[in-house]
């Protein structure tokens, strides 16, 4: 009833021109259960009995049944599927069994820790105790946890500061049986290749203690969940995934809506439907891809803003934690949220999520659906496509959501620029011999030695640079580079160089918790940016470009026309300067002067034979087709490579100087190598089909943000030619038409 109450009030809005395209509904599903062979313990026979659970779901019953037979095991079941008392239960039942026994688990979130601390607390029919351990634990209860703690709950970053003080820890490392790493599809990309190697320094530390636990990971629906795992961790695996999952599921309505149909923003489009939803009592969440767009969204909502909070990354602490239980106990009834919420943090029951924009994997797309109607209530969710390529393919193909197939996610731990620094974290604490290192690893070694930041002693390799490494060497970016930005003397926010350079030039309009701030000045030397607080109706958006130069060819495939290579290419990337938008309108364009970055990435080049250009001269703009396909392509790369769109660059070279022909360059826009265009490489004929599909289907005349625009591009997408490029695409998949 309140989905046909809500749709029709929605038809009814003057702007509504048709947005809804489709309502798919998933119906609800029962749950599976199975019953376990082996017996437990009292008192967790005990512990189940007082929650009412007398019997386990069949992923939980298979869970529960490999790790006590002492496997490794990846988990992969739906969200709010009960994957944590999967593992909570033989953690429990090991320390009934052995008081002695140890377990570390390992959040991404505080909150998350926060959350399942709660959960043990409540546990009191065994006896165990449970500790919090990280930047926040108070130093007098810090020795405590470490001798007492059967169960110890912390985060990369705080594990990442206790290995060179792993002596303190002996007792628990000594007796340590299981290692959870919840949520752990979160690593991936340069995250998650930094936390394989933290994980590579955690086992040294361990076996230096004759310590060799069972590794349990908790996550999302993913495509390669075994060969994640092992690059992950270094072991073997079990795995169980969502063919095996036995939880309910609530009735989801899915509406897929385009907002390109109407003549107001996506963002007032979003605003509308969330007051309309408020008004139905109906508690709401609100994925949004960006953080400036939370904020605007945020301090539009007029006369309910008091019961609407912003939520994401950036903020302190308290702060998300007061929205958080704000939301959990009713006085918010919205919350708007980049995807710092898409993780099993407890917010309570939720009615409705709105996805505005594809969140960047068809698995983060199902977990943030996944957060509302939990508790087995129905659930409406709406995917509010945008105005681009990746929203405007999906909106048409919307099986690509709704029958998924599930990304692979990428980890690269050998990352030279990542190895590196963990490298010398391993040495400082404990000796590092070449026997433990693959012989890219030796090659590290030794120019580490040869710079004299490592040196050699009679057990091996160790640290002698200044200071510990670990207090510089940061698991979120490849740059240690971070910016403060300060208004009236105080730091509002501190953000990596990169962004820095895009968000906080002089001129910018940044967004901070629903307030906008005036970027008066940016001093690089000192690493600060100074703002003013002004009330404001305009956004910036910066414009940038590449130059790419080819350093090494990997691998090569040939299609019709085309040579497709993978490598390394050298990137330089300017700055050129922004855009003054309210809304859609250009109201100005500003120059900057900026520092240009380089840095050596992993690409994919697209060499065009010369005899295309003989086919499409006269009736098309050449480079103008090349540069819509590169614009076309980069766009919808984050389907197929399983990345946000931030994390790759483009160019288009009608004449290559380096080798003669016309190219067209996709690259990771970091240095080194994480695995996404290497992953993209691998499905090159279907990500080119996926191009042509798209370009095809898109009815507009000369170009849009739906096919081939693109609002950073350094040039204003010029020259610009879609139909040029359809007609190379058209080469490639249709025509028969010989070249030579």
């Amino acid at each position: 009833m309140s989905l046909t109450l809500l749709l029709s009030r929605l038809k009814a809005k003057s702007w509504y021109q048709g947005n809804i395209l489709e309502v798919k509904t998933i119906p609800p599903r029962p749950a599976v259960y199975t019953e376990m062979d082996m017996e437990l313990s009292y008192p967790i026979r005990k512990f189940l009995d007082s929650r009412g659970i007398s019997r386990f779901y069949n992923h939980q019953a298979q869970m529960i049944a490999e790790i006590l037979n002492n496997r490794n095991v990846i988990i992969t079941t739906s969200t709010s599927s009960g994957k944590t008392l999967g593992y909570l239960i033989p953690i429990l039942e090991e320390i009934c069994r052995n008081p002695s026994s140890r377990a570390l688990l390992i959040y991404p979130l505080k909150a998350l820790t926060n959350d399942q601390y709660r959960l043990l607390q409540e546990i009191k029919e065994l006896s165990f105790k449970a500790g919090i351990y990280d930047g926040d634990t108070p130093g007098e209860k810090r020795p405590q946890i470490r001798e007492h703690a059967n169960v110890v709950l912390t985060n990369p970053y705080e594990l990442h500061q206790i290995l060179p003080y792993h002596y303190k820890w002996s007792n628990f490392f000594r007796n340590l049986k299981f290692i959870i790493l919840d949520e752990a599809h979160t690593y991936k990309g340069i995250f998650g290749s930094n936390i394989a190697n933290l994980i590579f320094r955690l086992k040294r530390v361990l076996k230096n203690y004759s310590a060799h636990p069972q590794y349990i990971l908790s996550t999302a629906s993913i495509g390669n969940p075994v060969e994640f795992a092992v690059k992950l961790v270094g072991e073997v695996f079990v795995h169980i995934g969502i063919n095996q999952d036995g939880s309910p599921q609530p009735r989801k309505d899915i509406v897929l809506w385009n907002t390109t149909s109407s003549p107001i923003s996506s963002l007032t489009q979003a605003r509308e439907i969330i007051q309309e939803l408020i008004k139905l009592d109906l508690k709401t969440l609100c994925f949004l891809k960006t953080r400036r767009n939370v904020e605007l969204l945020c301090s539009w909502m007029g006369e309910y803003r008091d019961v609407v909070s912003a939520y994401r990354a950036g903020y302190l602490p308290g702060v998300r934690r007061e929205v958080e239980r704000r939301l959990k106990s009713g006085e918010l009834k919205a919350v708007l949220a980049t995807n710092a919420l898409e993780l099993g943090i407890d917010i309570g029951m939720l009615d409705a999520v709105l996805i505005l924009g594809f969140p960047g994997s068809v698995s983060s797309f199902w977990q943030q659906a996944g957060r509302a109607g939990r508790k087995g209530n129905p659930a409406i969710i709406f995917y509010l496509a945008l105005q681009d390529v990746l929203d405007q393919y999906l909106v048409t193909h919307p099986e690509v959501l709704l029958d998924p197939v599930f990304e692979k996610l990428n980890v690269t731990p050998d990352n030279p620029y990542i190895y590196s620094r963990h490298l010398l974290c391993a040495a400082s604490e404990l000796p590092l011999t070449k026997e433990e290192l693959n012989p890219q690893g030796r090659e590290v070694l030794k120019s580490l030695s040869q710079a004299g930041i490592v040196g050699e002693s009679p057990r091996g390799y160790i640290y002698i640079g200044g200071g510990r490494p670990q207090a510089f060497v940061s698991l979120e970016n490849i740059s240690q580079d971070v910016v403060q930005i300060v208004v009236a003397g105080r730091i509002l926010e501190i953000i990596d160089y990169q962004r820095a350079l895009r968000e906080v030039y002089p001129g910018a309009v940044y967004l901070n918790q629903g307030r906008t701030y005036i970027i008066e000045s940016l001093d690089l030397d000192k690493r600060r940016a100074i703002g003013r607080e002004e009330r404001v109706d305009y956004y910036t958006q910066v414009m940038e470009e590449e130059d790419v130069s080819i350093l090494e060819a990997r691998d090569s495939k040939r299609r019709e026309f085309l040579s497709i290579n993978f490598g390394y290419c050298q990137i330089k990337q300017t700055i050129l300067g922004y855009k003054v938008k309210k809304g859609d309108e250009v109201l100005a364009y500003r120059e900057l002067n900026l520092p240009h970055l380089e840095f050596t990435s992993a690409g994919i080049w697209i060499e065009i034979d010369e005899e295309v250009e003989r086919v499409v001269s006269g009736e098309f703009d050449y480079p103008g087709g090349l540069h819509a396909l590169e614009h076309l392509l980069v766009g919808l790369a984050p389907l197929v490579a399983s990345c946000d769109r931030g994390d790759l660059g483009g160019r288009a070279y009608p004449l290559y100087p380096q080798i003669g022909k016309p190219c067209i360059f996709i690259f990771e826009a970091f240095p080194g190598n994480v695995g996404i265009v290497e992953n993209l490489y691998s499905r090159i004929e279907e990500f080119l089909e996926m191009a042509f599909i798209r370009i095809k289907e898109c009815h507009c005349h000369s170009g849009c943000p739906s096919c081939v625009l693109s609002p950073k591009c350094g040039s204003n997408n010029q020259p610009m030619d879609k139909h040029c490029a359809r007609f190379i695409l058209d080469l490639l998949f249709e025509r028969q038409l010989r070249l030579r």
